[in-house]
C-alpha cells in the first residue's frame, strides 16, 4: 500500500478494528512474552497494530507512518510512542498462537 491520507470513515473503521483486536488480545494474550522484556509495548498493543496492518492492507512501514500521523489511532491502542517497524515484525514471529490473527477476522 502506498501512503495516502485516510478518510474519516477509514479512520473510524480502523478504530473499530483496533477495539475488536484489543478485546481478543485481552482474552488470549499475556501482557509480555517474557518477564525480562523492556516493557515498552505490551503484546496486546502489538497485536492491535498487527490487526490495523491487516485492516489497512499495508506493510509494516506504512502502518507505522499511519500511526505516526493519526493520533486518534495511537490513543485507541494506548501508545505513548510509535514502535519501529521491525518491532512489529519481530512481535509477529513471537506471537504465541499464529492463528490468533485469523481469529480477529472471525470475531
Amino acid at each position: 500500500m502506498k501512503w495516502k491520507r485516510l478518510k474519516k470513515y477509514e479512520i473510524r473503521r480502523a478504530i473499530e478494528a483496533i477495539n475488536r483486536a484489543l478485546s481478543i488480545a485481552e482474552q488470549e494474550l499475556p501482557l509480555y512474552t517474557s518477564h525480562c522484556s523492556r516493557k515498552d509495548f505490551t503484546l496486546q498493543q502489538l497485536y492491535a497494530i498487527l490487526a490495523l496492518k491487516q485492516e489497512l492492507n499495508a506493510d509494516y512501514r506504512t502502518t507505522m507512518i499511519v500511526l505516526t500521523v493519526y493520533q486518534e489511532l495511537r490513543e485507541a491502542i494506548g501508545l505513548h510512542k510509535v514502535p519501529h517497524y521491525s518491532t512489529l515484525s519481530y512481535a509477529y514471529k513471537r506471537l504465541p498462537k499464529k492463528d490468533i490473527l485469523c481469529r480477529f477476522w472471525r470475531y
